[in-house]
């Protein structure tokens, strides 16, 4: 079984079963979804990206939580111009790290770090083939994300979200995102 399967597999388990066992012990997690923009830079060019996450966090104290996540980008452009820099890049992200939140009223501040496994694929123009050349690489990265949460007046375990996040991504690459969502405790 390739490490791609295991990692989605314990994924997978760890989202469906967590919740469970945060239920029967009070508010001890929460999933959330965000969606976003991204600056995705390959050397000296840089091309915009859009993506969207879904994710779990397991208080362990009132001050920290773990994190698994899944993100998926695509770059605006979907295809490369003749003899052109440009780039497409689409990549998924399974992400694994902590949580460190600082609570003020229903203000939340927080940062995060940990390392996501990245399935990357990059397509450049060759200027020897004259053709399209894609690339594809799988590693692990690291992460490191800073937030704020703002709790509903109606539902306190219902927040909104926006973060700023900054992605390490194989061949020297690197992505910086902003984005907005919600997140629901449980």
């Amino acid at each position: 079984m390739s490490i791609m399967k295991k990692l989605s597999l314990i994924t997978l388990a760890l989202v469906t079963t967590l919740p469970a066992a945060a239920y029967a012990k009070g508010e001890m997690g929460s999933m959330y979804t965000n969606v976003g923009a991204t600056m995705v830079s390959n050397g000296n060019e840089e091309e915009l990206a859009y993506f969207f996450q879904v994710g779990y966090n397991h208080r362990i104290t009132d001050f920290l939580s773990a994190d698994v996540s899944y993100k998926k980008v695509e770059t605006v452009n979907s295809s490369v111009a003749a003899n052109s820099k440009d780039f497409v890049q689409t990549y998924n992200a399974y992400g694994v790290g902590l949580r460190v939140d600082q609570h003020l009223g229903a203000l939340s501040i927080y940062g995060k770090a940990g390392a996501s496994y990245i399935e990357s694929e990059l397509t450049k123009w060759d200027t020897v083939t004259s053709a399209e050349k894609t690339t594809t690489d799988d590693s692990f990265k690291p992460y490191a994300s800073a937030g704020v949460s703002l709790a509903s007046p109606f539902d306190q375990r219902l927040t909104l979200d926006a973060a700023v996040t900054y992605q390490m991504l194989p061949n020297d690459e690197h992505a910086t995102s902003v984005s907005a969502g919600v997140k629901f405790s449980f």
